[in-house]
């Protein structure tokens, strides 16, 4: 529309400039634009003609020379095009506002690509006043603004909204330090009391695993689900329905606890409240509504919010519990997963309380990293002292994993949202907000897999903690890991370095081995557990076999990479690994 609109004939707006209301337009834009003592309107002092230009795809012309031209006339082009700029920047605003205040109807909601690419013209729109007005100073004078706002906005709170777990009270600070942590978590009294709570969990289960493996000594089964954003969420749900099909009901009877991170838990946790909530028979009837719903996109809404709201305005508010909250992408992340879900996991993390304790559902069990300070935060309907070990004499460094519920016991952590619970779990850098928790000092945690992305800590302390018990009650342990990526495959490349790799391969080292270093860590809990007499099996199922294949680390999936994921199941490994679990288990193929 504007270059349509807009001259394209320097020669007829000569024609026309003395016409009435041409001279109302100019009056207009040297009103605006053009009085020429204004101190941005200095003119540089060389004009720099370009020799050649494009003026087809397949051809190159060179340019004219333009010195005949009357140069007042070309400023008042100038002019007149800043002009229709300047109405273009205002308007584009002006959608930004309409948009974040119908961002919860679907049809303004645009693909997240789009979001992104919005996103990035209003940055450049913003560069570009800069260049307009300072010219060569402009580099200088961003980076100058950005100091400053930076500097403003530390301890001021300027500029910056904390991203809250709804259903948290956050009118009362908690103590957060060395001392506080260690008197609450390194407690005698506590870690009795816990360890006796958890014993008559294990009681009720054995009761339950004992009906479903037809064995007075069943296996305990512990499910550990890798991170990995959608994709993970969908492999887990999808395993966990293949193994409830093919056990008719029975493994998860069996299975005691679930730990692990971000989509994986998503998917675990959707299977969990359906499995609570459905017969058999429901659940192979609506095997693939269920599929459909957790491979559902999560990325738009999150990503348009991020575009439209979060980064420049931020205006938009909730009540929940009596406590106001912002409704930034993390609200909308919730808003989308329940709206996939059905609702299903539309509740507070108190009302696991009862269902976990009576062995009805798995344990689940989230730990956020702590991104102060790399502790880990231990969120569960249950108590967890024992996961910071059971003999607390001659400790030489604080806790490691701090629990939520004992910490946050004044600001109501029972009736936190489950979704929030999940959130905090999955919290993708950038792409969802950083969760700030009500403690002095300030607190903030992230995904779960930067501490441990397979939940093999939390499994192997459990284990510990309850291994007299589990050698008197049980005939060994069953850790069934539902893992995004193989645990071992070949370098990539050759080994050879350019000159490039040379300089950037110290940096991008840390990253690129960040899992596989977790790998190693995880074999080696596994194969060095001081559980004597006690038989711990590991049946791994791996949705990628080589990080090559490509499935996208997102909260998006595409058709063709939900096929892939079903596929893959039905590969040899994975078939193989499903029968040693049903012998493991001593039960019947459906």
């Amino acid at each position: 529309m504007y270059f349509f609109k807009t001259n394209l004939d320097i020669f007829k707006l000569k024609r026309r400039k003395n016409k009435k209301e041409r001279k109302n337009l100019y009056s207009l834009v040297n009103t605006l634009f053009t009085r020429e003592k204004y101190w941005f309107q200095a003119q540089p002092r060389h004009t720099y003609q370009p020799s050649y230009y494009f003026s087809s795809l397949k051809k190159i012309t060179r340019a004219r020379p333009s010195e005949h031209y009357d140069r007042k006339l070309i400023r008042d082009i100038f002019r007149q095009n800043h002009l229709n700029a300047s109405l273009f920047e205002i308007g584009l605003v002006l959608s930004f506002l309409a948009m974040g205040l119908l961002q919860d109807f679907e049809y303004v909601v645009i693909p997240s690509g789009a979001s992104f690419f919005l996103l990035s013209t209003i940055i450049l729109m913003v560069i570009t006043i800069f260049y307009s007005w300072f010219k060569g100073w402009a580099i200088s004078i961003i980076v100058m603004v950005l100091i400053a706002l930076n500097y403003i906005s530390s301890g001021t709170g300027f500029l910056q909204s904390d991203n809250r777990a709804y259903g948290l009270s956050y009118t009362v600070k908690t103590p957060y330090n060395l001392e506080v942590l260690k008197a609450q978590q390194h407690d005698v009294n506590e870690l009795q009391n816990d360890l006796s709570h958890h014993i008559q969990i294990l009681d009720k289960w054995k009761e339950k695993a004992s009906e479903a493996q037809h064995t007075d000594k069943p296996k305990l089964v512990i499910v550990n689900c890798s991170g990995g954003g959608i994709r993970s969420a969908m492999w887990t749900h999808y395993l966990l329905q293949e193994m409830d099909e093919r056990t008719a009901g029975s493994f998860f009877n069996s299975a005691h606890m679930i730990t692990g991170a971000s989509g994986g838990m998503i998917g675990a946790a959707y299977f969990r409240e359906i499995y609570s909530t459905t017969s058999f028979e429901e659940r192979l009837t609506k095997k693939e509504t269920y599929l459909d719903n957790i491979s559902k996109d999560l990325l738009n809404k999150v990503a348009f919010n991020l575009a439209a709201h979060d980064i420049f305005l931020r205006y938009r508010k909730f009540v929940y519990n009596g406590e106001k909250y912002l409704k930034d992408r993390g609200f909308t992340f919730e808003e989308q997963l329940n709206k996939n879900t059905d609702n299903l996991l539309d509740k507070s993390l108190g009302d696991f309380v009862t269902p976990e304790f009576n062995s009805e559902i798995p344990l689940m069990i989230y730990s956020p990293t702590i991104i102060n300070d790399g502790r880990r935060l231990i969120i569960g309907a249950q108590p967890y002292a024992f996961l910071n070990g059971t003999n607390f004499e001659n400790k030489g460094l604080g806790p490691e994993n701090i629990e939520f519920i004992k910490l946050f016991g004044r600001n109501h952590a029972l009736e936190v949202k489950y979704t929030s619970v999940i959130r905090m779990n999955s919290t993708f850098p950038y792409i969802l907000p950083m969760v700030s928790m009500p403690t002095t000092p300030e607190i903030h945690v992230m995904d779960a897999g930067i501490r441990d992305n397979y939940g093999t800590k939390t499994t192997m302390r459990y284990v510990v903690s309850f291994q007299e018990w589990l050698k008197e009650n049980t005939s060994g342990v069953v850790i069934v890991e539902i893992r995004d990526i193989n645990k071992d495959y070949d370098m990539a490349g050759n080994g050879e370095f350019s000159l490039f790799d040379r300089i950037t391969k110290p940096a991008s080292n840390f990253y690129g081995n960040f899992y596989q270093s977790q790998e190693f860590n995880s074999n080696e809990l596994i194969e060095n557990n001081s559980c004597e007499n006690l038989p711990i099996d590991v049946i791994t199922f791996v949705l990628r076999k080589d990080p090559e294949e490509k499935i996208a680390l997102s909260w998006h999936l595409t058709q063709r990479e939900k096929n892939d994921i079903k596929r893959t199941f039905q590969n040899e490994w994975n078939q193989n690994e499903l029968n040693k679990l049903i012998e493991l288990l001593n039960t019947s193929s459906q």
